[in-house]
């Protein structure tokens, strides 16, 4: 009997040696640098699949959340608030990954998860250049060096602007004819009240959540569109009724 123990013990010996290891989380936080454009403290975070990725807005002062945007291998948002509660996703499938923020274009990253090559720069159409000259080159980071000048000079155009009030805020669509920041603004009175901005390229479907907080009476709402180069549209209104 003695020797029939011994033999099991030692059967059991590597099955737990062979436990898997902890997965991991790693943090990424949101930060205001003064004077210049919301940004993540990481923009390529390299993990293992089955590792969690956070993304935290501790001491932040807008509006943030984390997105993954127009991805099409993946499909997540945070809620969107001031500031912003963390954020998590587990990555279990070896691959890259985009995320951004969806008020700020500025705050853009990539996961890379296990031994997938990193993420090829996005096409000329769709990174974040001041103006159209001479393409930026990509270190080996991944990060975007964007170019300096002012050769772009097309103003962007807003078309189909429409407002409603919606259960939780105000339903705002518009469509936009190259990928801008939107600035959204509720009078009343001559006078603004509320301002929003949203980042957006061709139709944008959205709510302005904090809205519901104004009062009931009827506003204007202006929105005007600017590119990346500083190029602005002309303003457009609508007007909705808040109850």
């Amino acid at each position: 009997m003695r020797r029939r123990h011994a033999v099991l013990l030692g059967l059991a010996l590597p099955l737990v040696a062979a436990a898997p290891a902890t997965a991991a989380e790693v943090e990424v936080k949101a930060v205001e640098p003064a004077g210049a454009e919301p940004a993540w403290d990481k923009t390529l975070v390299a993990i293992a699949p089955g590792d969690t990725v956070v993304w935290t807005f501790t001491g932040t002062t807008q509006a943030h959340n984390v997105w993954s945007g127009t991805s099409t291998n993946w499909s997540y948002e945070s809620t969107l608030a001031t500031p912003a509660p963390p954020g998590s996703f587990r990555f279990d499938t070896t691959g890259s990954y985009h995320f951004v923020c969806r008020v700020h274009a500025s705050m853009q990253g990539d996961v890379i998860v296990g031994n997938a090559p990193p993420p090829p720069p996005p096409p000329l159409s769709q990174q974040l250049f001041p103006n159209d000259g001479t393409p930026p080159a990509v270190p080996a980071t991944g990060e975007l060096v964007l170019e300096t000048g002012g050769l772009d000079t097309t103003r962007p155009t807003l078309s189909g602007v429409r407002v409603r009030r919606a259960r939780h805020g105000t339903r705002v669509s518009f469509r936009v004819s190259e990928l801008s920041r939107v600035t959204v603004r509720f009078k009343r009175g001559g006078k603004i009240v509320k301002t929003a901005k949203l980042n957006a390229a061709g139709r944008y479907r959205g709510t302005v959540r904090d809205a519901k907080r104004l009062r009931a009476a009827r506003y204007r709402v202006d929105l005007r569109a600017e590119d990346v180069a500083g190029n602005r549209s002309e303003v457009h209104s609508a007007r909705v009724r808040l109850r």
